[in-house]
């Protein structure tokens, strides 16, 4: 009886069946359940808007919102958690369609009686931000027209990702509370998409924080975030690519002609951390793991471009029997994982040692070919089209990649490949000097591979962005822009 009376607290107050004698040992019981799980109390107000904290298993925290200013409409609270979920309520009993559950969340309260209550289902202390916001009668609310999540208003951003693409859901926004009649099918409102990058490989609470307050609110936003260019489509979603390990915070403001308001912002770092990885989940934890270098198969395959690379470097252009063994696996390689992955859906450890196979057989059969045939021109234009396409791949890589012509998957392949001949056709004529300068700088790319990889900066990504776009119907929608970051001491 006290489990139902638990899930279900309006019984408590509206069952006319119940004796006064039950009410009062209902009512008694529920304060006492409800003390046992709370572990304090916090205060916010305009000058001090937001508090870390710690929350231990099993235990709430209420947050009281006090001192609003007059003319304030509504007031956003946010609760952001490191690595773990937790639940924001407008109650303490978890009442249906009054919480939500997340690592970046929101309410939306009516003041002058503020208060929500953050609660960690964990069987960890979890560290917490919790955040205010004020608004005005006059500002738009975030989240007010939501139709997908449980929640009437939801101010916050829901946020997947994949190995590839991180998405981010901005529920849909209402009109302010002082516009009559303030309905959804009203005129759409404009929604501004921000980011900003945390540090590389940085997945600290403190960082993790203090990122998230620099894109808090609406003024912070527009000073440290970055504007992003989204078509809008589709609708209430935007997708970026996603670079695992490096952490991401993405802020959303809603606005009218008059007036605007920001969403709670939300931080992902696009992977799996160890706190976070759901042991039966092995699978997608593996492939989207923040940890580097977790197989034995990424060991060797790191150590082995370290090596091809130098070699390249150094030797390439004197040993060119192996130079044309190593341009014609690269190619082989790098189609067949292409063709593999558009074929069929594959794991990320059979594909890659799929196309390692294929490559070493490629590169055998180009070598083969050219000791029979003895063709000088084929094997320059092979190693010419590789540079063309590396170049191309750069050209991707930044903030031209994000142009909206170039998100029509048909004429970005068009740019891609007019850009790739027109390396061969300019230094195709000079092949000892095309030689050395391809293994050069393919050598050179394939030697700061690993070492990017090893310390989480994301040069990988130039050639992994291509193929992403050649594998992944729905990259071409995706904002590419990528994270460009001094690593050094002060």
């Amino acid at each position: 009886m006290l489990t139902k009376m638990w899930s279900n607290p309006s019984s408590l107050f509206l069952s006319q069946q119940c004796t006064n004698q039950y009410y009062h040992l209902a009512v008694f019981t529920l304060v006492i359940i409800t003390s046992t799980t709370c572990s304090g109390q916090t205060n916010l107000t305009p000058t001090a808007n937001y508090v870390e904290t710690e929350i231990s298993p099993g235990q709430s925290l209420q947050i009281v919102v006090t001192g609003s200013p007059s003319g304030t409409g509504y007031v956003l609270v946010q609760a952001h958690a490191f690595l773990k979920n937790v639940t924001l309520s407008t109650d303490a009993a978890l009442t249906p369609g009054q919480f939500t559950k997340g690592q970046n969340v929101g309410l939306v309260l009516m003041p002058p009686a503020a208060s929500a209550y953050v609660k960690n289902d964990n069987n960890e202390t979890v560290a917490v931000l919790l955040i205010a916001q004020f608004y005005n009668v006059d500002a738009p609310i975030p989240g007010g027209c939501n139709m997908e999540e449980s929640i009437k208003t939801a101010p916050f951003l829901p946020t997947s990702f994949t190995r590839d693409i991180l998405t981010v859901e901005y529920p849909l926004g209402s009109w302010p509370l002082n516009v009559k009649p303030a309905t959804c099918d009203r005129a759409p409102l404009q929604y501004d998409i921000y980011e900003y990058y945390v540090v590389e490989r940085d997945l600290t609470s403190k960082t993790a924080f203090d990122s998230i307050r620099l894109m808090s609110n609406m003024t912070a936003i527009e000073r440290n975030g970055k504007k992003v260019t989204f078509s809008g489509s589709p609708p209430s979603q935007v997708k970026f690519a996603n670079y695992p390990g490096t952490g991401r915070v993405v802020a959303v403001i809603l606005r009218t002609l008059t007036s605007s308001a920001a969403y709670t912002p939300t931080l992902s770092y696009g992977c799996y951390t160890t706190a976070t990885t759901d042991s039966s989940n092995e699978d997608a934890a593996d492939e989207v793991s923040c940890q580097v270098l977790t197989s034995v198969g990424a060991k060797l395959l790191t150590a082995g471009l370290l090596f091809v690379g130098l070699f390249l470097i150094l030797l390439g252009h004197r040993f060119y029997k192996c130079q044309l063994f190593l341009l014609g696996f690269c190619m082989s390689a790098i189609l067949f994982y292409i063709i593999l992955e558009r074929v069929i859906s594959v794991g990320s450890t059979v594909a890659g040692t799929s196309s390692t196979t294929v490559g070493a057989l490629g590169g055998a059969l180009w070598l083969a070919l050219w000791s029979k045939f003895g063709s000088p021109m084929a094997p320059v234009l092979l190693a010419a089209l590789l540079l063309g396409s590396l170049f191309a791949s750069t050209v991707a890589y930044t903030p031209l990649g994000d142009i909206p012509i170039l998100k029509d998957d048909l004429t970005f392949w068009l740019a891609y490949v007019c850009v790739t001949l027109a390396v061969p056709l300019s230094i195709i004529s000079f092949a000892q000097l095309t030689s050395i300068i391809v293994t050069s700088v393919l050598g050179a790319y394939f030697f700061i591979i690993p070492i990017d990889h090893f310390i989480g900066s994301n040069l990988k990504y130039i050639a992994l962005n291509t193929i992403r776009r050649a594998t992944n119907s729905e990259f071409g929608t995706a904002i590419v822009d990528p994270t460009f970051q001094w690593k050094g001491e002060c």
